[in-house]
């Protein structure tokens, strides 16, 4: 997944299940019955990808938080100048 594209997702979710909720019935035709098949299917596969499992999964491919931070010096920040005053 893409940067942010978990909250796009979960947009989508949102959106889908709304859909859901509204189907018509699926005995109404042979082509409501496969939408309706379908949007179920891609609701589910949508819900996996939010799982905790799964964001994990995206946060360690894109190592967005090392272990080791690369920009963290060891020998922390600089200490202040003394201020002098004349």
């Amino acid at each position: 997944m893409r940067e942010g594209s978990q909250v796009s997702c979960r947009d989508e979710v949102t959106r889908l299940q709304r859909l859901v909720d509204r189907l018509p019935p699926s005995d109404a035709s042979a082509d409501i019955e496969r939408f309706n098949a379908w949007v179920k299917a891609h609701l589910e596969k949508r819900e996996a990808q939010l799982t905790v499992a799964s964001i994990a999964a995206v946060i360690q491919a894109q190592e967005l938080f090392p272990e080791v931070d690369p920009f963290e010096d060891p020998l922390g920040e600089p200490a202040e100048p003394p201020s002098r005053w004349y």
